[in-house]
């Protein structure tokens, strides 16, 4: 609970009742003290007083009831002309006149209501003074002792922006405007319309002057205004314990669930990743290593935004297409309003198109939904066409061919390499036979450039291998380039495992080592 302001204790001491040169006969109550030397006919008594509320706070009423008999013993009535409240020094603090008269064994209470501006003990007294049937005074006092105590604790209540059946915290800030420390300061909801989620928040001690902040997890049941209150139990620096409530209405808005769902087909290697090393696991790196770098593995990604009023809590994706197996994959476990998180979903189990069905799990407050995507998966396919081909005579018997590699698929290739293979009187150049050009992406080519000997002044074509990685198998594609006007279709071959692969196209390139020329 909060801690509170100060907490004002009472403490009542009776006095003795003095009766002013005289002995009290058995039986009665000690006679207070008289005006007269004599034993007056009207004995009056103080019987009781009683003091509400027990804990007066500085600047809140406190009553002090008095209760005066006559006693039986008296062999005269008394007119109560007076009771007083007053300090000890003699400074009046309420009063009441005329309250009545008393026959023998008659009692009266009389309630004195009054105000303290300033805490800390205060020695006062209750002064009582009638007239008996003769007409003298009789008077009587009794001493009294409080303890006034600083107000209340300061309690300030926060509910920000509460929903319908989902869980929201109640901020209770407590200030302990007191001049001594409060103890076990408690917090704890009071409010029927508003679940208590948490335990009581507390903090052992509050010094004076201080504030804290508890946080109270609650759940408001239904929308609309709502009155919501917490009780704030604590000690006060007397050792007496006591219970502050503070509410206000707070406006509870109906819950709305909104969680969008957006699948896509991801195109390439991630963000901040390229297909690195792929030349050691196309032609040989040395290594012992099995492993092999190639291109990502075909993947969706999976966005989703929450688009209502409360968070979204343990969000899961559950893809599912026809004949493979897909793993669950965890989103979030709270998705705020308004944000989005995403996840990618490894599509490797997937053989040919598909449609890839996504259903996102999710719970908000009490209640649990589930949204559905489908995505109509069409694997991602590299293709390779040479372009730009230029043939240059760069020696007696060396010809360099050079041109562009480019990607004319829809998924990336890796680690291509450009090889001149051996033919009928060819042979690959010395250390220029071989270019790696490296991974291309959709849309994409790269230039490339190599040598071959020609040893046989016959030769009618030249022979390229193409060795790069597609769908995650090695594959090798050998171009033939026709000399003296033939056309020579290419030719393709799968290594490494790979099933057979449809030729791209038709390369056509014309020319001749003697006066050379490209027909276009």
């Amino acid at each position: 609970m909060v801690n509170g302001g100060h907490t004002l204790a009472v403490l009542v001491v009776t006095g003795l009742l003095a009766v002013a040169g005289a002995s009290v006969a058995a039986g009665d109550a000690p006679a207070a003290t008289q005006s007269d030397s004599d034993v007056p006919d009207a004995r009056l008594v103080v019987e009781e007083v009683s003091i509400s509320p027990t804990t007066p706070l500085v600047g809140s009423p406190v009553t002090v009831s008095v209760s005066v008999s006559n006693s039986r013993g008296s062999t005269s009535a008394a007119r109560i002309d007076r009771i007083e409240l007053q300090y000890r020094n003699g400074e009046s603090l309420v009063e009441a006149s005329d309250v009545g008269s008393l026959s023998a064994g008659d009692d009266l209470t009389v309630p004195l209501t009054t105000t303290f501006a300033e805490p800390g003990s205060k020695n006062v007294e209750v002064v009582v003074a009638g007239t008996d049937a003769d007409g003298d005074e009789v008077r009587i006092a009794r001493p009294v002792r409080l303890v006034v105590e600083q107000t209340d604790p300061i309690v300030e209540l926060d509910v920000t922006d509460p929903t319908a059946g989902v869980r929201t915290n109640a901020t209770v800030t407590v200030s302990n405007p007191t001049q001594g420390p409060i103890r076990n300061v408690v917090t704890t909801v009071a409010s029927g319309g508003f679940e208590r989620l948490s335990r009581q928040s507390a903090v052992a001690e509050l010094d004076a002057g201080e504030s804290t902040t508890l946080d109270v997890g609650v759940r408001p049941e239904r929308a609309g205004d709502q009155r919501f209150a917490v009780d704030v139990s604590y000690t006060t620096g007397a050792g007496v314990q006591r219970t502050k409530r503070v509410g206000r209405t707070v406006s509870v808005s109906p819950l709305v669930t909104d969680v969008g769902v957006q699948v896509t087909q991801v195109v390439g290697p991630p963000p901040g990743e390229q297909a690195q090393d792929t030349l050691a696991s196309l032609v040989g790196s040395g290594s012992d290593s099995d492993e092999e770098e190639g291109p990502k593995p075909p993947r969706a990604r999976v966005r989703v935004t929450n688009f209502g009023n409360a968070p979204v809590q343990d969000v899961v994706v559950v893809p599912n297409a026809s004949g493979a197996s897909l793993s669950r994959q965890r989103v979030a476990a709270t998705l705020p309003v308004g944000e989005s998180r995403s996840v990618t979903v490894d599509l490797s189990a997937l053989s040919g198109p598909t449609d890839l069905a996504v259903a996102v799990d999710y719970r908000v407050g009490t209640e649990s939904g589930t949204e559905r995507a489908t995505l109509p998966y069409r694997p991602e396919r590299g293709r390779i066409r040479l372009t730009g081909i230029n043939v240059t005579q760069t020696g007696e018997d060396t010809v360099t061919i050079s041109g562009n590699a480019g990607n004319v698929g829809t998924g990336a290739i890796a680690g291509l390499v450009v090889q001149a293979g051996n033919g009928s009187g060819v042979v690959p150049a010395d250390q220029k036979g071989r270019y790696f050009v490296g991974p291309i992406e959709s849309g994409q080519f790269t230039p490339f450039e190599v040598q071959v000997t020609v040893t046989d002044e016959n030769q009618t074509s030249v022979p390229l291998n193409l060795t790069y990685r597609v769908d995650d198998r090695l594959r090798t594609r050998t171009v033939r380039l026709g000399f003296d006007d033939r056309i020579v279709n290419a030719s393709e071959e799968a290594t490494g495992g790979g099933s057979g692969f449809l030729l791209v196209g038709l390369l056509a390139v014309t020319f001749a080592l003697v006066g050379i020329y490209v027909i276009r």
